[in-house]
């Protein structure tokens, strides 16, 4: 069992799509029922004894509950705890309180108005993509230009996902810095989101998008009419992270979006299932239509993946043999891949403690 302060550590939330309940620690989500819901305010109110729980849910409930059945929601509620966060991603600090900036939600994340203003916004971005120049900066001076205006990018489109939670009564309270597999990015914890309605988490996935292509419009404009090189390669970068976060298959925005379209809890998980059933031609197990569809699609973006991925390694392998110099992609490629291992053996070592 886990101390006082780890169960006090966990929020609960109501749900406002069925009768369940959302715990929410780490920001990760797990869905309950009343009854582990009042386990774990016992807990919270360090209720240890079985005893003691047994009574309080009586009383409250008039339900017994036997002693293996608390002993068995303790121990999920303890797995859950101590189950490790995403092996991709590690929090590195919290610099930000997003809640307090307000930024026109009322309006930009009206259903009635945001699905077609973001329609709106994109085709104006797609205009602009095919009348700029595509050209690369050159001196230090532009490259730490753009690195500035990239990372208010990047805030700006984590101030999306936070403004639209706004809209929708969740108060996003951290913004920090983290790290993606080895590259640093930043992050709005969005945990509490799981209690709304899917149409609403969609719009709230979607925001950080919107925000970029609203940006988008705006440096597409200026650096139509100034001719910028500078404003040119920020645009372009800007819609490369937007393809980026649109991208269904890492769990990104796009992902999350899929997700609920589809109405799929643990889609990644299922998806990686279907996938090992197709090698093993196990066709009867493949049902449902739409995560087929998605799981062959993520496994031809898996097997692209491996092949680029194998191709560098080859190359790299190549340049070791023959005393050539590493590039700085190929040091890269390096760090992911000792980061991937180092995190896939800490993921099975606390698999084991667990």
């Amino acid at each position: 069992m886990n101390n006082l302060k780890d169960y006090k550590n966990i929020l609960v939330f109501e749900n406002e799509y069925d009768d369940n309940f959302l715990l929410l620690f780490n920001n990760r989500t797990l869905s309950v029922g009343y009854i582990v819901t009042d386990i774990l305010l016992c807990l919270q109110q360090d209720l240890k004894l079985t005893s003691e729980i047994q009574k309080n849910i009586y009383d409250k409930y008039k339900l017994k509950i036997s002693s293996n059945d608390i002993e068995s929601i303790i121990d999920k509620l303890d797995k859950f705890i101590a189950k490790g966060s995403d092996s991709f991603f590690f929090r590195l600090f919290k610099f930000a309180n997003p809640s307090k900036v307000s930024i026109g939600e009322k309006l930009l994340f009206k259903k009635d108005f945001f699905y077609p203003f973001f329609f709106f916004v994109t085709i104006i971005n797609i205009y602009f993509s095919n009348t700029l120049n595509y050209v690369t900066i050159s001196g230090f001076s532009d490259w730490i230009l753009w690195l500035a205006i990239l990372l208010f990018l990047l805030f700006f489109h984590e101030i999306g996902h936070s403004a639209s939670s706004k809209k929708y009564g969740v108060l996003c309270k951290e913004m920090g810095l983290g790290l993606y597999l080895i590259f640093p990015v930043l992050y709005t914890n969005l945990g509490e989101t799981w209690k709304l309605q899917r149409k609403k988490r969609i719009i709230i996935n979607l925001s950080g998008i919107y925000f970029q292509l609203i940006i988008g419009v705006i440096i597409g404009f200026i650096a139509h009419i100034s001719n910028s090189n500078l404003l040119s390669f920020v645009f372009y970068s800007n819609i490369a992270i937007i393809l980026f976060n649109f991208n269904p298959f890492i769990k990104l925005d796009g992902y999350w979006v899929i997700t609920d379209l589809l109405n799929i809890k643990n889609l990644s998980k299922l998806s990686n299932n279907q996938i090992i059933n197709i090698f093993l031609l196990k066709f009867n197990k493949l049902k449902n239509s739409w995560l087929i569809t998605y799981s062959v699609a993520k496994l031809i973006f898996l097997l692209l993946i491996v092949y680029v991925f194998f191709n560098l390694v080859s190359s790299i392998i190549s340049k070791i043999y023959y005393s050539t110099p590493l590039s700085i992609r190929d040091y890269l490629l390096l760090l992911i891949i000792l980061f991937y291992v180092y995190k896939s053996f800490r993921r099975k070592k606390d698999e084991s403690t667990i």
